[in-house]
Parts: structure tokens; sequence; C-alpha cells
């Protein structure tokens, strides 16, 4: 249900989804907000998308990669006012998105991960941009997006695939899952240890304090941990399989680490 325009030039322009459109009567738009159905999503597990053009740019821009949600506001707000959080068929909150506030149609995408890890940004898989280790997709299945704006409370639910091209048995990838989640688990405490002891060094130092040597080096040691926990993170993140047995070693001696007090 995308609308296709064509012209002599050979010339197209795609409109990803256009149910919002179809949809979008006066009774909607006599509403505060509201939330339209949102189709299924399918995770695309690319190495990079930033093909090689040579001397001349011939390329369109790909649909999202994650779930189109599209949303109606009868007035302009501004993003503190606007929420759209994303939910598992449990109940949990996973993740939010970051809302248009626009009035009319507002349109915005779900990537289909967890938030990105905290800690210093590092370059990405798929461009040299530096940014934020990135949150691991989520499992395939029911998610539930919430819309809260104006007032108004509005859901609906969208299906996520896996990439179509795995073939991947779902025991082995909610083993693998889960190992990402352990992962990034022992990350997240590195690096709260590491930015605490950063910033006590720091402090030590501006005060011109004897104990500033010693705390810059657990800082530094901190942050090699992390560092250590986000490789190990990135290599599983380009698979789809249960950890090895040295990944499973790294894993457990990591977060032991990680858990010192």
């Amino acid at each position: 249900n995308d609308l296709v325009l064509a012209t002599h030039g050979r010339g197209i322009w795609i409109l990803d989804d256009l149910a919002p459109l179809q949809l979008l009567t006066p009774a909607v738009r006599a509403l505060a907000a509201h939330l339209f159905p949102i189709r299924g999503a399918e995770m695309k597990r690319l190495v990079s998308d930033r093909p090689h053009v040579g001397d001349l740019y011939f390329r369109g821009e790909n649909p999202p990669n994650g779930a189109i949600v599209s949303y109606w506001l009868r007035t302009a707000s501004d993003s503190a006012s606007v929420k759209i959080t994303v939910f598992d068929s449990a109940g949990a909150e996973i993740a939010t998105v970051r809302p248009g506030v626009a009035s009319g149609l507002n349109r915005v995408t779900w990537d289909l991960r967890y938030p990105d890890l905290p800690g210093p940004a590092v370059a990405g898989d798929d461009d040299d941009t530096p940014r934020a280790p990135r949150g691991q997709w989520v499992l395939p299945g029911r998610y539930t997006v919430r819309l809260e704006a104006a007032g108004v409370r509005d859901e609906q639910v969208v299906r996520v695939r896996d990439d179509a091209r795995l073939d991947v048995a779902p025991a082995v990838r909610l083993q693998w899952h889960r190992a990402l989640r352990a992962i990034a688990d022992a990350y997240a405490r590195a690096n709260a240890k590491a930015t605490l002891a950063r910033t006590k060094a720091d402090s030590l130092e501006k005060a011109q304090s004897g104990s500033a040597e010693a705390a810059r080096e657990s800082a530094l040691t901190l942050a090699d941990l992390r560092a250590r926990i986000g490789s190990l993170y990135g290599n599983v993140s380009r698979t789809t399989t249960p950890l090895t047995a040295d990944q499973r070693a790294q894993l457990q001696y990591l977060s032991r680490l990680a858990n010192q007090p």
C-alpha cells in the first residue's frame, strides 16, 4: 500500500505506507491526537548502507529500516509534551522514539532496537560517524506503540519480523538475544563505574590532591574494562549464533570485574 509516482524523465518517488492519508477523515482531524495503524516491520541486517557511488550519485533513499509510526496532531506541540513509547508483549517498556511535534501528520521510525548503550561514542558499522554503541535488535514478535499527546493516549500493535534472509532456529535466536542482553548489562555497569571514577579523578586533580594519580589509574582501568566489554558486544552483535566457548569465558570474567565494588 505504497504510493508510487513516476515521470517521463525516469524519476520515481515512493511514499511508504499510504494508510495514514487514506484514514485521515474529518473525524480524525477533529481529534487532538491520533495514532494510525502500524504495518509490520522487518529487521534488515545491513553491513553498510553507504554504497560505492563512483563519480555521480544515482540512487534513491531506501525505505526506513524499522517500523513507520504515523500520527496526527491537531496543533503543534513542544517535544516534552509528546511521547512515543514501545512496549513488549509482557507490557515492559523497551524503547522510546523521538517524536515529531508539527501540526498535522507526523511520521517517525522506531529502529526495532533497544536504546543505544551508554558510554563514549565509537565508529559505527554503517558509517564513520561516532555514536554510542547501537542497541541490540529486539526479538521478533508483537509490540505495542503508545502515543501520548494533548491529553490523549493512543496505542497500536506492530508485528516485527526477523530479516527474511536469515534461517535461524528460534531457540538459537533467543539464546543469542539473551547473551547480548547480558553483555549490555555488564557494559552499562562498567560504564557507570568508569564515569564515576573519571569524575572523581578530575575533581582530585582540580583540588591538586595527592590521591589524584591513583584515581586516574583507577579510571583508566575501568575505561579499559568498558572497552573490552564493548568489543565483545560488537563481535557478538555481528552474528546470530550462540556464544563461543571463548566468548562465554570472556563474558563470565568481564562480568565479574564489572560487578566488583
